[in-house]
């Protein structure tokens, strides 16, 4: 069981630390012209921590464009299309945000996670935030006009990592207990 739990905290100390160099390297560019964009010119580049900053504020932007989605479903039917991506896209960002505070804790949780129940839980939330990250980088609508750096490379795989980690420390330990312990061999 101790060679387990090393590789387990091997695997979530490789995701913390290729997280942590993510965060000072560049993650996107804005592509869009200064016309298209009020927010910034065309040809700023992100970096990670500015990108983090965002994700995990997320979940308040997905509340208030939620709010504006209602209101614009009962003021503005023909443009609830519209309003709905925009929650659909804050929806992702808010499971990457999940994802970010997942990372900056990993190091720890391979210890205090003991029972099943738990370590399921945290498996299919770090699955959530693995499948955003990928969604993040496939779906150019989702991004809104940026351009992926080598930054997003590096966060990426330290969500694979995370996702390894969590997947050894859940299927490798077994499915044991304290009910019922799963008996080994030595």
């Amino acid at each position: 069981m101790k060679e387990k739990t090393t590789v387990v905290q091997g695997l979530a100390w490789a995701a913390w630390i290729a997280f942590i160099i993510s965060l000072f390297l560049p993650i996107e560019r804005h592509t869009l012209p200064l016309e298209v964009s009020r927010f910034c010119s065309g040809g700023a580049v992100y970096c990670g921590y500015q990108n983090a900053l965002f994700f995990v504020l997320a979940p308040l932007f997905l509340l208030l464009n939620l709010i504006q989605a209602i209101q614009t479903a009962i003021f503005y039917p023909e443009m609830l299309g519209a309003a709905l991506n925009i929650v659909l896209t804050m929806a992702i960002y808010s499971f990457l945000g999940l994802g970010q505070l997942l990372i900056v804790l990993a190091p720890l949780w391979p210890i205090k996670i003991k029972r099943l129940a738990r370590r399921r839980l945290h498996f299919w939330m770090v699955v959530l935030s693995a499948l955003s990250v990928i969604a993040y980088g496939l779906f150019p609508d989702i991004r809104m006009g940026f351009d992926l750096l080598r930054g997003y490379y590096l966060w990426a795989l330290s969500f694979l990592l995370l996702l390894s980690a969590s997947g050894w420390m859940l299927f490798a330990r077994g499915f044991e207990n304290e009910n019922n312990p799963v008996k080994s061999d030595s």
